[in-house]
């Protein structure tokens, strides 16, 4: 996985996502990396993460704005999206964090 996302460089061969060298610009742009253990505050809501992270992308954060109910219904956490994240489970955190259909 570290190969995959350019933390770790190979000591041979190369590894291509969707077409790209794993360590391009247009793989970056494809794939992203989510820890096991997430450190997002746990005063914010689901609603309010996807928010923050629409702010800090720029842009093409908007996307996230506009579909937000769509994007916690896919990860299972509709009615979950104005509970703060404190009273997740750590699998709850870990879906609230991962960025599904922004890209798509």
């Amino acid at each position: 996985m570290k190969i995959m996302i350019g933390a770790v460089r190979p000591s041979s061969g190369s590894v291509e996502l969707f077409g790209w060298l794993a360590r391009s610009a247009g793989a970056a742009r494809l794939v992203g990396y989510l820890p096991e253990t997430c450190a997002f505050p746990p005063y914010l809501t689901a609603r309010q993460l996807l928010q923050f992270q629409r702010q800090t992308d720029g842009p093409g954060g908007r996307l996230i704005a506009n579909r937000a109910a769509e994007l916690l219904d896919r990860v299972g956490l509709a009615d979950w999206a104005d509970v703060p994240l404190a009273k997740y489970s750590k699998g709850m955190v870990q879906r609230a964090g991962i960025r599904t259909g922004d890209a798509a």
